[in-house]
This record gives structure tokens, C-alpha cells and sequence, in this order.
């Protein structure tokens, strides 16, 4: 009986991430769960829910989240709340904008990704960049240059994460390139050193 309910529950997820709507509609929920534990749990609880979500979509899906994962690095590496919101928050509008708009309306691709588009890249950056000057201007005092530097530089490293031909992972079910980990990384990694930077203290 657990078994035909697991078997069942891994069939549902891989008809989920087959369509892209459907991804895209669990990336947004999922992502803003994600969201809110960073902004109500403090640092070790929102370690001890990212293991439970790794372990509980494991075995409901026989998938990896690479995103959860990739939080949950960030913020063990970074020690900070607000690193780990502003990469979420990259991570969430801008690949979800770029897989929306790159797929409705994308018609250039990339030479070296044709899975990926010119237009897609770019709402990925526009809409990142966005999300992050919303939220540095909403949680931190600081210069309008520092804002745009702490907006805009994280927000360009995803999107070429995401649009360049690099891949960390696969995913585990169908092998397509999952860059997830990389986006989540990498604009992590250049967003905690610019918030050092500038002495950015945000209030969360």
C-alpha cells in the first residue's frame, strides 16, 4: 500500500515537472513558502524545515529540490537572513519570469542553449533586478548607488547563470539540466560579499 501511494506520488511530480506551466505554478508556490520561512524562522529552524523539505520531496518525489538545497547552503555559509531572502528572491521572480516569458514569447534562443531564450534572459534580469531594489529599498537604509549596486549585480550573475551553458546537476528523473544550484549559488556568493561591502544591515 506505501508503495502504490509512493509510486503514485512520483508519477504526479513527473508529469508536474514535464510541463512547464505546471513547474512554473509549483516554482511560484513553492518558492514562496520558501520566502516566508526565511522571513519568520530564525536561521536554525529554517535549516531543520529546508532538511525536512529535502528529505520529505525525496521521497515523494524521487527528485533532489535543488532549490531548497541551495537556500539552505547559502544560508549555512552566509549566517545571514538577508543573503538568503535577496537570493531567494533572484531565484523565484527571475527564473520564474525568465521560463514564463521565455516560453510564451521567446523566439531567439541562445546559440550554445536552445532551451533557453534572448527574451527569457532578459526577464529574468528585469524582473530580478526589480524584486531586489524593492527589497533592499523596503528592509535596509543605504545610498541609491549601493542600492543599484546591491540590485543589479547579483540579479546579472543568475541571469547568466541561467543562461549560460554551465550545469552543476542533472535532474535525477529525466537527466535535463537542472541549474537551479547554480543560479541559487552564484548570485548568493556575489550578493553576501556586496552586502559586506557596503555594510548593508537590513531589518528583517
Amino acid at each position: 500500500m506505501k508503495t502504490a501511494i509512493l509510486d503514485q506520488s512520483r508519477h504526479l511530480f513527473d508529469k508536474i515537472f514535464q510541463c512547464v506551466w505546471h513547474r512554473k505554478i509549483y516554482h511560484f508556490i513553492a518558492g514562496g513558502i520558501l520566502l516566508l520561512t526565511v522571513i519568520t524562522l530564525e536561521a536554525p529552524s529554517f535549516r531543520v524545515f529546508c532538511l525536512v523539505w529535502l528529505v520529505t520531496f525525496w521521497a515523494l518525489s524521487k527528485r533532489i529540490s535543488t532549490s531548497v538545497l541551495g537556500l539552505f547552503l547559502v544560508n549555512v555559509l552566509s549566517g545571514s537572513t538577508f543573503t538568503t531572502l535577496g537570493t531567494g528572491v533572484i531565484f523565484v521572480v527571475g527564473d520564474g519570469a525568465a521560463a514564463i516569458v521565455g516560453s510564451a514569447f521567446g523566439a531567439t534562443q541562445w546559440p550554445w542553449r536552445t532551451d533557453k531564450t534572448v527574451l527569457g534572459s532578459l526577464s529574468f534580469l528585469g524582473c530580478a533586478l526589480v524584486a531586489m531594489a524593492a527589497l533592499v529599498n523596503s528592509t535596509a537604509s543605504c545610498p541609491p548607488g549601493d542600492l543599484l549596486l546591491v540590485a543589479v549585480l547579483p540579479s546579472l550573475v543568475g541571469c547568466l547563470a541561467e543562461a549560460l551553458p554551465l550545469t552543476l546537476l542533472r535532474d535525477i528523473r529525466d537527466f535535463t539540466p537542472d541549474d537551479n544550484l547554480l543560479i541559487i549559488l552564484s548570485s548568493g556568493a556575489v550578493l553576501h560579499q556586496l552586502v559586506k561591502l557596503c555594510h548593508i544591515e537590513a531589518t528583517l
